[in-house]
């Protein structure tokens, strides 16, 4: 660029500064950029998840609390430590109780354990649940879903899905 009498360029520091910033930058985002697929591919299998046990906790008119016992496996060569878990239990194909659990524990790598936690229902879908025994079913298909939010992963959550039966006690008049 000329003005005047004399000759001024733009600065461009030590020889090749320009071309090494560049050439740093594009470095830094192809780091970043391979850095979050990385975190993405190295996602926790969720744990495994089936009911282990039902059993009353408290009868009200209006709502019904069941204990469950899930017995929770976990498929990783890491252990997870289980922040909570929120979960829907459905039974012969009816949307049948839910619950959060908010009692953190943790699933060593390759294990189990045995967690209990606390859902909840309506008249209705008790009333469903009865109507199906006294007609002579004994076992019960069922559903077990939900999510688990894993602390030790930054806080995300892992789906997780069970399919099983549940097998009911003989009615009084059968």
């Amino acid at each position: 660029m000329v003005t005047g009498d004399r000759t001024v360029t733009p600065w461009r520091g030590a020889a090749g500064y320009t071309g090494a910033m560049r050439n740093a930058r594009i470095l830094l985002l192809v780091l970043s950029v391979t850095l979050l697929a990385g975190c993405a591919t190295f996602r926790p299998d969720p744990p495994e998840v089936r009911l282990a046990d039902l059993s009353i906790d408290r009868i009200g008119l209006f709502e019904q609390r069941y204990r469950l016992g899930l017995r929770m496996r976990n498929p990783n060569d890491r252990e997870l430590d289980v922040e909570s878990l929120r979960f829907d239990l459905i039974l012969a194909g009816r949307a049948f109780a839910d619950g959060v659990s908010t009692e953190g524990f943790s699933l060593p790598a390759g294990g189990e354990e045995r967690v209990e936690v606390v859902v909840r229902s309506d008249l209705g879908s008790v009333l469903d649940l009865l109507s199906d025994w006294v007609e002579g079913d004994r076992a019960l298909p069922y559903r077990l879903s939900g999510t688990a939010r894993l602390a030790d992963w930054g806080g995300i959550t892992v789906p997780f899905s069970r399919d099983g039966e549940l097998e009911l006690p003989q009615s009084g008049g059968s």
